[in-house]
């Protein structure tokens, strides 16, 4: 339970009960850096919880995307991803092996806080995600 201190620390400062599954599901997401679906959150923890629901991750994963714990990434038309970096940044998408990057070079969080002036006037921005496809390092050598 030590190393999990800071997702239930986290989970309680937004006033949600730190369940085992909640943690299970921050921690999956927070500690893996590929920007997993629902399904693969699920897939993954089954082995360890298995009363785990599919409806349970759903439910949880859509609770941290509205209190802003994590991410929610559209970088495809059908599947929604979960990201646990909250700084700003930029996904990439290599269009050959599936993998999202996260690109947080200098000058981008910049560009996140100066984009939205580019809207015309009476535009509000709400939420910026900006996404790169192409092909990744791996694959472009091949």
């Amino acid at each position: 339970m030590l190393d999990n201190t800071k997702y239930v620390n986290l989970l309680r400062s937004k006033s949600i009960r730190p369940s085992a599954m909640r943690v299970a599901v921050l921690k999956f997401v927070c500690e893996h850096k590929i920007h997993p679906t629902a399904e693969d959150v699920y897939q993954a923890l089954i082995g360890d919880y298995p009363t785990l629901s599919r409806t349970t991750v759903y439910n949880t994963l859509h609770l941290f995307g509205q209190e802003k714990i994590l991410n929610t990434v559209n970088i495809e038309d059908e599947q929604l991803r979960y990201d646990g970096e909250l700084k700003p940044h930029i996904h990439f998408k290599c269009s050959k092996c599936g993998k999202i990057f996260d690109i947080m070079e200098n000058g981008v969080s910049d560009y996140f806080n100066n984009c939205t002036s580019f809207l015309p006037k009476d535009f509000l921005a709400a939420h910026t995600e900006i996404s790169v496809w192409g092909k990744c390092p791996g694959c472009s050598k091949e």
